[in-house]
């Protein structure tokens, strides 16, 4: 993870940048809230560790779930500009969020059994393993919130902040797990595990 902010849930836009761009070259990589396929390396001279970090990576997102949270953050961010809790920025919200949220709950579920399948040989392979199918289970349940609380009739306004606040959190506990998998990897591969998951 390249930075670790906070994400309040009246600043999504400050983290999105340009909508114009791809997301996947603008997107931070921490915002997707898994390590995510940002630029996973082919050299093969990679510590196994590292390896099985990439590992699953690829079994995650190999359905474009990084794809499509761009796509949620960029559409948020198109309606930032339009100023939190005006008319528009409601219409806006409503209009383009609930679809993506519910196509990010269903891959996030889905992905999960992929990358419970991945074999890992090494004690950090195992515990990133281990926080990616609870994070991509996290991932599921609050973007299939997000999709139910837009739709439930209650303010926009209140269902985004809800889920601004659970968001934030999430990167926190991401944040944290991180350690745990640094924890377990050899010291010797440590540097370059470390140097990966912030890529990702």
């Amino acid at each position: 993870m390249k930075l670790f902010l906070v994400l309040a849930a009246a600043a999504v836009a400050l983290f999105v940048g340009t909508s114009h761009a791809d997301p996947r070259g603008w997107m931070p990589c921490h915002l997707r809230l898994m390590p995510v396929r940002c630029s996973l390396s082919a050299d093969t001279s990679n510590p196994p560790a590292v390896k099985d970090v990439n590992r699953v990576i690829a079994a995650a997102y190999r359905d474009h779930l990084d794809v499509t949270l761009a796509h949620l953050y960029a559409t948020v961010n198109r309606a930032q500009k339009a100023h939190k809790s005006t008319r528009k920025w409601a219409f806006l919200i409503e209009e383009g969020v609930p679809g993506l949220a519910q196509r990010v709950g269903e891959l996030a579920n889905t992905a999960r059994a992929r990358v419970a399948a991945v074999e890992v040989e090494t004690p950090a392979g195992r515990r990133f393993r281990a926080v990616a199918l609870r994070g991509l289970g996290l991932q599921s349940v609050l973007f299939d919130a997000f999709a139910h609380d837009l739709a439930a009739r209650e303010p926009t306004l209140k269902a985004f902040n809800r889920w601004g606040t659970r968001l934030n959190a999430l990167h926190r506990w991401y944040t944290a797990q991180v350690q745990s998998v640094l924890a377990v990897t050899a010291s010797k591969d440590r540097a370059a595990v470390e140097a990966a998951l912030r890529r990702y």
